[in-house]
């Protein structure tokens, strides 16, 4: 077994990073992630962020044309 992390990797510095369904679940814990990996996310969703954070969000759903 692998000891657990005790600092964020920088893999992601300077880097913008879209995340799709990003509020919630999974993908909320990839923007997390991203984030302090030093790269700059943005998510885009249906619902604000579960942590209710809108500074890097965008609201939108691509599921209908409408």
């Amino acid at each position: 077994m692998t000891e657990p992390r005790t600092k964020e990797l920088s893999d992601f510095n300077d880097k913008r990073i879209l995340v799709t369904g990003g509020t919630r679940g999974i993908g909320a814990a990839m923007v997390t992630r991203f984030q302090r990996g030093g790269g700059k996310a943005i998510t885009v969703g249906r619902s604000l962020p579960s942590d209710g954070s809108s500074e890097q969000f965008v609201r939108a759903d691509i599921s209908t044309r409408e």
